[in-house]
């Protein structure tokens, strides 16, 4: 065999190797995406006030026929107060989208549950504030995604779950003078 037909001939075994290590690759499968992050940021940063913006970020996920869990970790400042809001409006209708948030990661023993909620509303919201004795530098929030109702043969239904942090900077907020009739008062 020839140089050229050689590299035909590998060339075309490639493909069909490759092509038959994915299947159902072949079938036409509509995506169905329930997720709108910029619109839950926007609800979520509004939320906020009269905590400071922090950060946000965002958990996608595909819908199976089983239940999953994702887990995610968020860093904190001891000893400041923070809201932390949930939009899981980026879910399907009907779906409930759990929240836990543990003093530990998932692998740790004696992990302690802070805060659940598995209600059915798009917008979750936790305040550290009322956790007594909050003096935690992370939390770690298990999310879990139910399993998908219908069928899913030949759809992909996507969704997701927006994070949105802010914090309370009391001791500047108490500490700054008001001005007040050319008069500085605490």
């Amino acid at each position: 065999m020839n140089r050229h037909r050689k590299s035909i001939f590998f060339g075309f075994l490639a493909v069909v190797v490759l092509s038959g290590s994915r299947p159902g690759t072949w079938e036409a499968s509509e995506i169905i995406d329930y997720c709108t992050k910029e619109s839950a940021r926007r609800k979520s940063s509004e939320m906020l006030l009269p905590y400071k913006y922090s950060g946000s970020r965002s958990k996608s996920f595909t819908l199976k026929n089983y239940s999953q869990t994702r887990s995610m970790e968020i860093d904190l400042v001891h000893n400041r107060p923070y809201k932390i809001i949930f939009n899981r409006e980026g879910i399907p209708e009907g779906q409930k989208l759990e929240v836990y948030i543990y003093d530990k990661p998932n692998d740790k023993k004696k992990r302690y549950l802070l805060f659940s909620n598995n209600s059915e509303e798009d917008i979750v919201v936790f305040e550290t504030k009322y956790v007594n004795d909050f003096n935690y530098s992370e939390i770690f929030v298990d999310l879990v995604i139910p399993s998908f109702p219908g069928d899913l043969s030949g759809i992909t239904v996507k969704g997701c779950l927006v994070t949105t942090v802010g914090y309370l900077n009391e001791t500047l907020e108490d500490k700054r003078p008001i001005k007040h009739n050319d008069q500085y008062r605490r």
